[in-house]
């Protein structure tokens, strides 16, 4: 009996030095790859609001659709410019370009597309890493126009600090702004899947 009791008692040590283990790497291997996510949420926001459809309706005049281009590459430059700023003058001279630009925008998409940008600037390794700043800015794009990859930037970047209650509202949130899955587009659809996904590893890890 006492001899069946000590390997039950070694069995449940060993299975939570395994699962101990595994978090860690899974924690370490997030870490890793959250900065490359960043990077190419940043690189979606910035396609998706400079589409001539997500700022201006499809009556909108020619002189309007060029005035939309025009600021969207100004945002991208003024981007490009706040990353090779950030490598060599370090991540407030960089963030403050972005500021900068931030005040000349004048519509809430434009304002959100460059919350983005700051956001996945904060997030990288050249910006050292500061994942509170990018989560704040990651939260004002979301609030400024709210789409399906705002709210998922906002939960992966919680998801790896590790605030799991944060995450999963979040990647609810993505899911209700999906809708109805069977009526999505193919890409829609796979996101739908992967967020449901991480919703189940969050609410286990709980």
């Amino acid at each position: 009996m006492n001899k069946q009791k000590a390997n039950t008692r070694e069995s449940e040590a060993n299975f939570q030095n395994h699962h101990s283990a595994f978090t860690r790497r899974k924690k370490i291997l997030f870490l890793v790859i959250l900065p490359i996510v960043l990077v190419i949420l940043g690189l979606i926001a910035y396609w998706y609001y400079s589409q001539p459809g997500t700022q201006s309706s499809s009556n909108s005049s020619e002189g309007a659709t060029t005035s939309t281009t025009s600021t969207a590459q100004a945002q991208d430059t003024a981007y490009d410019k706040a990353v090779t700023t950030a490598e060599t003058s370090g991540p407030a001279a960089g963030q403050a370009i972005l500021d900068s630009a931030l005040q000349q925008a004048t519509s809430s998409t434009a304002k959100a597309t460059i919350y983005s940008q700051k956001s996945s600037l904060a997030g990288s390794p050249t910006s050292g890493s500061d994942y509170t700043s990018a989560l704040e800015y990651a939260k004002q794009a979301d609030s400024l126009n709210p789409t399906i990859e705002s709210a998922a930037a906002v939960a992966s970047i919680a998801q790896g600090m590790g605030d799991n209650k944060q995450a999963i509202t979040y990647y609810q949130l993505a899911i209700e702004r999906i809708g109805d899955p069977t009526k999505a587009d193919s890409m829609e659809q796979s996101s739908y899947g992967y967020y449901n996904q991480e919703i189940g590893i969050l609410q286990d890890a709980n």
